[in-house]
């Protein structure tokens, strides 16, 4: 373990320029800026890093260089120029993890912009940054100021409990928390806890995708103390440099290769495994258990698969040691409450139940849920809801999610004509384009954005007080996601409004579990004052159809797409 933390010497000498972007970005998180995005890449206009911190957007530039070369005047008077007009802040900084002492040119380069614009430009070389790093706190702004929750200090309580009663294949746990509890809190804070008392230990927290693993680990850096080193291991990233302890966050597809060789077993005395319902697939398992750590955790929001595999058996063959659902999540007042309503007035549903009858499949029963001429109506129906919630003329902050990219677009038409302004923000966008769209929501300047998949997992999103689902394709896990991600309380949001254009018979299934769930539910003096059921029908057709439809098949809220349906 290194004594300066995750920006010391071994990064600064031998790490990569990849490890330095993020090293910085961490930097101004653990400092405490309020909004922070990497930038870097293709079409990046001159930016690494855009940030928010007391009233101000700051743009970052980041130059790496194994022979630490002192960068050129340009990378001042071009790309910063650049990303400051570009991206409107007033504050930059230019990163190297060369020495500056012979850098007077630069120096003399940044003083004359900053006098002839009034742009202040800080200069950060290789002193600078590790006499910033000794200054820092221990432990992260973001986690000095949100205490846990006590259910979150109940799940800990839980996890700490299995590993020091479960060995061998046994030694393992599974918890299960909605989207928007803090799951990944609490993972953080484990790993920190485990980290104190096992300092020469490497922990493995192990996903399925790329931008999961980049998102978790930024997510860490909200909690873990200084010290602590982090990793990344997936798509181009390898770890930068070698170190006896810290945090690796990997892709199963990184890990696969390596093993025997660079993943030798035991080398990961801790793995965890974040959306643990993917452990159960035969090549995660297998990888799991090639790994042989001490201890393994997996974490997941929606502990079932659709191949009713057991996801418990791989985490020691018990029930979650702690759960906690949306429905009980906004029971007990963790999430905020919802207005939920679904949509199915545009369906003819004589025409349905005959269908019904023939034994159709899902995929047949969903084509004829779905009318694609309806995207005018539908933006009719939201700019409704948006006047009725707009007070002083704000618009409430709104996510659409769509089907496809071409979907997303022609959303944000119908939109725009409806008098709605709109954007898109989907995978096709350049880095800048998102990051501009994202920015503009932060800052209220943009209200509404149509999306294509991007807010599922991984991408924080300032308070959403209306989401629509627009008729999207069926996921009872992405579904949560994308819910749970609206349901977040802040000290300016208590409730979230959500209109439910149903294409899916499988989703009207799911929201008919959760509001009987969430109607037969305990009463105490704490919910009584809450409404009767969680989710309502606009059309009373609609209700009648669930009752008498969905009520006696059965689950089938996970089933595939070619199931057949036999209605009663």
């Amino acid at each position: 373990m290194t004594s300066q933390g995750f920006l010391g010497t071994e990064l600064l000498a031998c790490g990569s320029w990849r490890a330095f972007e993020r090293a910085l970005l961490r930097l101004v998180i653990h400092q405490g800026f309020e909004w922070a995005r990497l930038t870097a890449g293709a079409g990046d206009r001159g930016s690494d890093i855009i940030g928010y911190f007391r009233g101000h957007y700051w743009t970052l530039q980041a130059k790496f260089s194994l022979n630490r070369t002192v960068p050129g005047p340009s990378v001042i008077t071009k790309e910063l120029a650049s990303a400051i007009a570009e991206y409107r802040t007033t504050q930059a900084i230019l990163a190297t993890n060369a020495s500056l002492r012979d850098g007077t040119q630069l120096s003399r380069t940044a003083s004359e912009y900053s006098l002839q614009t009034g742009t202040p430009i800080h200069l950060m070389g290789r002193e600078r940054l590790l006499a910033e790093m000794a200054r820092l706190p221990e432990w992260p702004a973001p986690r000095s100021s949100r205490p846990l929750h006590a259910y979150q200090q109940l799940a800990l309580g839980e996890i700490f409990t299995a590993m020091q009663t479960r060995t061998g294949p046994q030694a393992g746990a599974l918890v299960a928390m909605a989207t928007g509890t803090g799951k990944s809190r609490v993972m953080n804070e484990f790993i920190a806890s485990y980290l104190q008392s096992n300092p020469d230990a490497e922990v493995l927290v192990l996903v399925e995708s790329v931008p999961l693993a980049q998102q978790l680990e930024r997510t860490s850096w909200e909690v873990l103390p200084k010290h602590i080193t982090t990793h990344l291991w997936a798509g181009g990233d390898v770890p930068a440099y070698s170190c006896p302890s810290g945090v690796t966050f990997a892709t199963t597809d990184s890990i696969v290769p390596n093993l025997g060789v660079l993943v030798r077993p035991g080398r990961f005395k801790l793995l965890i495994v974040d959306e643990a319902h993917h452990a159960a697939a035969d090549t995660t398992r297998r990888l799991i258990s090639d790994l042989k750590p001490e201890f393994k955790l997996g974490l997941t929001a929606t502990p079932w698969r659709g191949d009713n595999r057991s996801v418990e058996q791989v985490f020691g063959g018990f029930p979650p040691v702690y759960r906690l659902s949306v429905v009980d999540a906004i029971r007990q007042g963790y999430l905020a409450n919802v207005d939920y309503t679904i949509y199915g007035d545009h369906i003819d549903w004589d025409r349905v139940a005959a269908l019904t009858r023939q034994g159709l499949r899902i995929s047949d029963l969903n084509r004829t849920l779905w009318i694609p001429e309806r995207e005018n109506t539908v933006a009719k129906l939201v700019r409704e809801r948006i006047d009725s919630m707009s007070t002083s003329g704000v618009v409430p902050r709104t996510i659409m999610f769509c089907r496809t990219i071409p979907h997303a677009t022609a959303a944000r038409v119908a939109l725009n004509a409806a008098g709605v302004t709109a954007s898109e923000l989907h995978s096709e966008l350049s880095k800048y384009d998102r990051t501009r769209v994202l920015q503009k929501f932060r800052d209220g300047e943009l209200r509404v954005v149509t999306v294509v998949d991007m807010l599922n997992e991984g991408i924080d999103v300032p308070d959403i007080e209306l989401m629509v689902f627009n008729r999207v394709t069926h996921s009872r896990r992405i579904f949560l996601q994308q819910l749970g991600r609206g349901l977040r309380k802040t000290p300016q949001k208590d409730k979230l409004t959500v209109l439910d254009f149903v294409a899916d018979i499988r989703r009207l299934a799911e929201l008919q579990g959760m509001d009987r769930d969430y109607a037969e539910g305990p009463k105490t003096d704490e919910t009584l004052d809450l409404p009767s059921h969680l989710v309502a029908f606009s059309e009373q057709s609609v209700a009648k159809f669930v009752d008498e439809y969905l009520k006696d098949v059965g689950d089938i809220a996970a089933t595939a797409d070619d199931s057949l349906l036999l209605f009663p």
